[in-house]
């Protein structure tokens, strides 16, 4: 993993950082299939025959892991640059909302997404942690703004979102899995906006 931060929490030490090997890739996309697949039924991206939840963007986005000291993965969030093309669903997002309320370009916007948790590492605080190490790196690359969808059947993930400070910008309709709740979230000296 690269630029690593060791925590611990309720007594268990993990290690977050960005995937850096294909083995560490691997890890985030069979914690997604256990969680999008197998706990919530999402087949959009699952191969079954690997056991993994993942698809073409894992290639050109960053990769968080959070790992505990067995080596399991008992978190992971994929973060997108928009500088780096177009993010999945692209077309969905309010971006000229976003922009206005933000005073950003599309350039300076970053997606956090395919966020998950590991069943047994939930309630301890550890997506925060992953979050918050996300958040700093982002800044350092000069993104100005973070978004991210939940759809709207899961309101315990909203309220999760809006606790990390990001805000409703917008509701879709009904579409691929839908209906999606749009939210974003300033940073560094935007994080007023």
């Amino acid at each position: 993993m690269r630029e690593v931060e060791n925590l611990t929490l309720n007594g268990q030490t993990f290690r977050i950082g960005f995937a850096e090997t294909e083995a560490e890739v691997l890890l985030a996309q069979r914690l997604r299939y256990d969680v999008f697949f197998l706990e919530e039924g999402d087949e959009r991206y699952a191969d079954h025959a690997v056991k993994t939840f993942g698809d073409e963007r894992d290639r050109r986005s960053r990769i968080v892991v959070a790992l505990d000291d067995g080596g399991v993965c008992a978190a992971t969030l994929r973060l997108s640059l928009r500088r780096d093309g177009p993010f999945i669903g692209d077309h969905g997002y309010p971006y000229s909302k976003v922009c206005a309320r933000y005073g950003a370009d599309q350039a300076s916007i970053a997606v956090a997404e395919r966020a998950v948790v590991w069943k047994e590492r939930r309630g301890i605080g550890l997506f925060v942690r992953v979050f918050r190490f996300a958040e700093s790196w982002l800044v350092r690359q000069g993104v100005r703004v973070c978004v991210g969808v939940v759809l709207e059947r899961k309101p315990a993930v909203a309220l999760l979102v809006e606790r990390l400070g990001f805000a409703l910008i917008e509701e879709s309709e009904v579409v691929q899995g839908g209906p999606w709740r749009y939210y974003a979230k300033g940073l560094g000296e935007f994080a007023k906006g």
